[in-house]
């Protein structure tokens, strides 16, 4: 049902006059990354995705997310497991991408996440 309702949300998204048609392919992994991220198994991970990438400079890169969240004591263990599953997942360039990638397609994104702030 997630993967159905992702697929849905990113062709109503390619369709949308404000998308981009000729993104680089780091800046169209961020666009799935961001799509899905509120849909699936990380879901609980968004919110505080969000708030790392509008709090921090756009030259840090996504890998310190789950450095802070590796880092910080006072998290519960679902959510550091979660956050370890989906740092294994990613793959090393996607980590490496800087927010300034993610900043740039929020704008359009953030209104298909079903996710109120």
């Amino acid at each position: 049902r997630a993967i159905k309702r992702f697929v849905n949300i990113f062709r109503i998204v390619k369709a949308h006059e404000d998308y981009p048609n000729n993104l680089a392919a780091d800046e169209t992994t961020m666009v799935v990354f961001l799509l899905a991220l509120p849909l699936g198994n990380y879901k609980n991970l968004y919110a505080r995705f969000i708030h790392f990438m509008n709090n921090n400079d756009e030259a840090t890169i996504v890998s310190q997310f789950f450095t802070e969240i590796e880092n910080s004591g006072n998290l519960d263990d679902k959510t550091t497991r979660t956050a370890s599953k989906l740092k294994e997942i990613l793959a090393s360039n996607t980590l490496a991408i800087p927010l300034s990638k993610l900043k740039k397609q929020y704008p359009l994104l953030q209104r298909f996440s079903y996710v109120t702030d």
